[in-house]
């Protein structure tokens, strides 16, 4: 099979769970495309940005950079760096994408490029989009913690006014996202 631009299709079959579907004949009506085009659009962006989970991932933190945080005394000065990364690098990896045509939300960035591709932490339960709360759990320790919600904050705060409710106990952090729509 070809298609009017000149690049071959082929035909292959899934099997879906019936709610999957459901929302996708819902989505595709709403955004007046076909489920096929839907389809093909969300797996072309998927596939871009797989491609660039690896580098992403590791661009945001060395282990150098690792050493510090682990090694910092003053708890604030810890805060104060993590916020300020967390804005720029997540700006940066926005920047990135959107330059190749790709969108980001942001429980795209915490789950496949920190969690994924930079394994900072593990995401626990099933993250999708209309989350309202995300628990995250590592193994380095309070300075991490501290770390890890400042960085987070910080990179919220490039996308959203509204302010994260991130709960610390030792190695895992509860996040409660504001109800305004994360992007």
């Amino acid at each position: 099979m070809q298609k009017a631009s000149g690049s071959q299709t082929k035909i292959k079959a899934f099997r879906l769970e019936t709610s999957l579907i459901l929302g996708l004949e819902r989505v595709a009506r709403r955004l007046h495309v076909s489920e096929n085009m839907y389809v093909t659009q969300i797996l072309t962006a998927a596939l871009r940005v797989e491609s660039l989970i690896p580098a992403l991932g590791r661009i945001a933190l060395g282990s150098e950079t690792f050493a510090s945080i682990m090694s910092t005394t003053n708890p604030d000065s810890l805060e104060m760096d993590g916020f300020a990364l967390g804005r720029k690098n997540y700006s940066m990896v926005r920047e990135i994408l959107e330059s190749i045509g790709c969108q980001m939300t942001f429980i795209q960035f915490l789950v496949y490029i920190l969690a994924e591709g930079g394994e900072w932490f593990t995401v626990e339960g099933n993250a999708t989009e209309s989350s309202d709360r995300l628990t995250l759990r590592h193994q380095y320790g309070e300075k991490w913690s501290i770390f890890l919600k400042s960085y987070i904050s910080g990179a919220y705060e490039v996308l959203s006014s509204g302010k994260l409710q991130i709960d610390v106990k030792g190695n895992i952090l509860k996040i409660r996202f504001p109800k305004q729509v994360t992007t």
